[in-house]
């Protein structure tokens, strides 16, 4: 299983994001079914927010758990996309 950590520069720019994946999602269509799978887990689970820093600027870290690998691309995918300064899977 995989963690995703997603950087932002604050909360509004996290909520932004996950604002923008949730539109995305309603207009799939005829995407694979893993698509939307990965999406729904993502907007169905409430991330750890932690502090730190990006380019040496204050950034927060919303952290998401319990990705297969493909789940976790399509979630990095989604929030490169959206707007994240940077995605990174553990």
């Amino acid at each position: 299983m995989f963690i995703v950590k997603v950087l932002f520069t604050d909360t509004a720019a996290l909520q932004a994001a996950l604002q923008n994946i949730r539109s995305q999602r309603q207009t799939l269509g005829d995407a694979p079914p893993a698509i939307p799978a990965a999406l729904d887990l993502l907007l169905q689970e409430e991330p750890r927010i932690e502090s730190t820093e990006f380019a040496e600027k204050p950034a927060i870290a919303a952290v998401y758990g319990g990705f297969d690998p493909q789940a976790a691309a399509i979630v990095e995918a989604a929030f490169l996309e959206a707007g994240a300064l940077q995605v990174i899977q553990e």
